[in-house]
Parts: C-alpha cells; sequence; structure tokens
C-alpha cells in the first residue's frame, strides 16, 4: 500500500527544491506522513522500488541527518527527523549563506555614490525601499503626481513610530490636492517643480524623480553632500494651513 504524501507531486516537489533526489524524496515523505519506523524492506514494498535503490537513498538521508537509523535484526528502521526540524535548519543555513555571499559583493561596493536611472515604476521601488528601511525618519518633497504610488503603499503608513515630513512643491492652494497625509507634518511653497519628487530615508539615503510624469528621471544616492542639499528643499517651511502636521521634521 502506497504510504500518504509519498505521490503528492506538491510535497515531492517541493522537498526537492531542498536538495532531495526524486526517490528520497518519496520515502522521507512516506517516512514523515506515517511517522512510524520502517525498514528498507517495507519502504521498498510500498513504494514499488528495488530494495537496493531503497537502501541507498536510506544511507544518504541517514548521512545527512534527514531520518533517524535504529539498527537491528532482520534489518535497521528508520523514521523520519520531524520537517520543522530539517527546516529550521534549512533556514539556518540559507542565512548563513547569504551572509558570506553578501559580505564578499559588499566588500566590492562604493560606500557612497550617486545612480541614474529612468521610469516612474523605478522611482516608487526606490522610494518604497528606502521608507521601509527608515529607522529614525522619511522627508518628502513632492508635486502629486510621482509620489501618490508611494504613499499608496501600507507599508508606508505614517502612523507609525517614523518622523515624517512633507513638502508640496507643487504651492497646492486650501484646501489642497488631498494628496497630503493628515498625519506628516506638511508644508507647502510654489517652488514651480511639477512632475518632481524626493524620498530622504534617515537624513543619509535619497532617491528623486524629476521630469516627464510617467517617464521621469530618477536619481538615487546617498553621497552626503547631495543628500544634504535635498533635506534642505525640505526645511524650514511653515506648516500648510490645508493639512496641518502632527510629526516632526
Amino acid at each position: 500500500m502506497m504510504a500518504m504524501g509519498s505521490d503528492q507531486p506538491d510535497v515531492l516537489d517541493g522537498l526537492q527544491h531542498l536538495g532531495f533526489s526524486a526517490l528520497e524524496a518519496r520515502i522521507y515523505a512516506a517516512l514523515a506522513m506515517t511517522g512510524a519506523m520502517e525498514t528498507g524492506y517495507e519502504l521498498a514494498k510500498q513504494l514499488g522500488v528495488s530494495r537496493s535503490n531503497v537502501y541507498a537513498a536510506l544511507a544518504a538521508l541517514a548521512h545527512r541527518g534527514v531520518v533517524w537509523q535504529e539498527p537491528g535484526r532482520p534489518g535497521a528502521r528508520y523514521r523520519a527527523v520531524p520537517f520543522t526540524t530539517l527546516a529550521e535548519r534549512a533556514r539556518r543555513e540559507l542565512e548563513a549563506q547569504v551572509g558570506r555571499v553578501s559580505s564578499r559583493l559588499h566588500a566590492g561596493e562604493p560606500g557612497t555614490g550617486v545612480w541614474t536611472g529612468r521610469g516612474l515604476p523605478l522611482f516608487v521601488a526606490e522610494a518604497r525601499r528606502l521608507w521601509r528601511g527608515a529607522r529614525t525618519s522619511v522627508m518628502i518633497g513632492v508635486s502629486p503626481h510621482p509620489i501618490r504610488a508611494v504613499l499608496d503603499d501600507p507599508a508606508c503608513a505614517t502612523e507609525s513610530d517614523l518622523s515624517v515630513r512633507l513638502v508640496c512643491w507643487a504651492g497646492c492652494e486650501p484646501p489642497g490636492c488631498g494628496i497630503c497625509p493628515p498625519a506628516a507634518a506638511c508644508a507647502t511653497v510654489p517652488r514651480g517643480l511639477p512632475g518632481a519628487a524626493c524620498v530622504i530615508a534617515d537624513r543619509c539615503h535619497a532617491v528623486v524623480a524629476y521630469g516627464a510624469a510617467d517617464e521621469p528621471a530618477v536619481l538615487t544616492t546617498d553621497a552626503p553632500p547631495v543628500v544634504a542639499g535635498l533635506v534642505a528643499l525640505t526645511q524650514g517651511m511653515t506648516p500648510s494651513p490645508h493639512a496641518p502636521g502632527h510629526g516632526g521634521a
């Protein structure tokens, strides 16, 4: 009789993505789904596979610590290590591997710089990335169109512990365009920057969009002089009469 789980494609595919061979996946699934101790002979009979292939796969699984082996007569019996244990082990190994690769890649990266690109999707993705990674503050300089998609992201809610300041570069008249988040400290000045937007995280990372609304030029930077100049555009303003702020600069 076929063991439950040993013929479920989603289970078997998932195990193979974790490094199991096709036969190893079937054997582990058969043992894990029943929780019972089985001999190689019993597994071979259940799965319809030759005993020699099953014994070879069991030896490999035992060597990797995926199944427990209990010696006995007439033959050794095997039981699956709980999948939660394997999953935690795989998670730790992946984190360690990612850390090693990341440290080597970052070693060759410049400490600061200015990078350019084009397109509203690029600006939105970079702005959301900076906002989500911010620890203390987010400063926004904006004309309405480019920033809407950023503010629509639930992860960029202004109800967080971040200090959020928004400066409208469009000079909207009261009651305004409605884009200013009511929980953000907001000011408005007629800077004449249609289609421009800037998001600054922790006063040290920034992304700017400017130009055509649907295909703006995009600049991302962590160069201190550039970021300082952008910060200056969002400071020294008085609160907007149509969107009084509740945060700090």
